[in-house]
């Protein structure tokens, strides 16, 4: 645990040196009179959308689990949700979002399955809300770049979604797979562990799929709103960095404002460190210099870090103290 915690803190530490050594670096740099200079209410503005976004994942959160007779408040979802942005961030490869938000829904009194089906709901609702902004953006950029320029993500999103729903539509695959496994002592030792004795990954699929499809088909109410709810979260996730260079008359157009932060979002999962160790920074950095050479880079990067990254990760560790570590020490 204390390498653990080591390695994060180097981690985040890189990444917040990159910030100050960028705020300082350029010899165009003049971080204060760039603040003084800034419309103070597009700051703001870019704030409200920041916060929003993980409200917005919690409405949906509640909407989902609601449609499978779930019961939880609005502020026990947000919880969740932000304990999840805490987990991602302190994890390698942010691969501790989803794990500890399924934790999180089984304690709160979902089943496994149920839980299960509330996260392949955000997954697709979130890849086809991420699909349309992105069509639509590239489509009204005026760049030159019409919505072809970005088939070849789409299709490699649709490819992962695919493979997700082919692993559940045939769990007796999956249970052949891992039933030799889950025999082995330390992995029935962990399950035990966390309460899930005699657990089963095939029949946890089957129930997945079951109540994946009362939730996408048969509550077709809940997954409308929980689809715009997507939408609108998706949306704020991207305008966050359009409204800083907003703030600052940085000309930077929306299809790059919008790939930029796509790369950095998405290409995390590559990075295998807790917070990206200043490699989300370095390639914030470099791209905007490139699409705007005028621009306070070390400032929007301290500001655009802040909001999509640091906010929800902090939060998360303050309203919810103790939860990830307590399922983990479980697991």
């Amino acid at each position: 645990m204390k390498a653990r915690a080591l390695l994060t803190g180097l981690s985040l530490a890189a990444g917040a040196g990159v910030c100050v050594a960028a705020l300082w670096a350029g010899p165009g740099e003049q971080p204060w009179t760039a603040l003084q200079e800034a419309s103070w209410p597009l700051l703001a503005l870019a704030l409200a959308v920041a916060v929003a976004e993980p409200l917005l994942r919690a409405v949906r959160l509640r909407v989902f689990t609601r449609a499978l007779d779930g019961r939880l408040s609005l502020w026990t979802s947000a919880r969740i949700t932000l304990v999840g942005d805490f987990a991602a961030a302190i994890t390698p490869s942010r691969l501790g979002g989803e794990p500890a938000r399924l934790c999180a829904l089984i304690r709160a009194g979902l089943s496994s399955g149920a839980a299960g089906a509330v996260l392949l709901g955000e997954f697709l609702t979130d890849l086809c809300a991420l699909i349309f902004l992105v069509i639509v953006a590239l489509g009204l950029s005026g760049s030159g770049a019409g919505p072809q320029a970005v088939w070849p993500s789409v299709a490699l999103l649709a490819g992962g979604g695919a493979a997700i729903g082919l692993a559940l539509r045939w769990p007796s695959i999956l249970d052949r797979l891992w039933t030799p496994l889950s025999s082995r002592r330390p992995t029935a030792w962990a399950l035990r562990k966390a309460g899930l004795e005699g657990f089963s990954p095939g029949r946890w699929a089957a129930e997945v799929r079951g109540r994946s499809g009362v939730l996408l088909a048969g509550r077709w109410r809940g997954t409308a709103v929980g689809g715009i709810c997507a939408l609108l979260h998706t949306t704020a996730r991207f305008a966050v960095l359009p409204l800083l260079t907003a703030a600052f008359a940085v000309p930077l157009d929306l299809r790059s404002a919008i790939l930029i932060q796509m790369a950095i979002f998405y290409g995390l999962a590559l990075v295998p460190t807790p917070g990206g160790s200043g490699v989300p920074e370095i390639a914030f950095a470099a791209a905007l210099s490139l699409s705007a050479p005028s621009a306070p880079v070390g400032l929007l990067l301290i500001l655009w870090r802040f909001l999509t990254f640091y906010l929800g990760g902090a939060a998360g560790g303050v309203v919810s103290p103790g939860l990830f570590y307590a399922e983990g020490r479980r697991a």
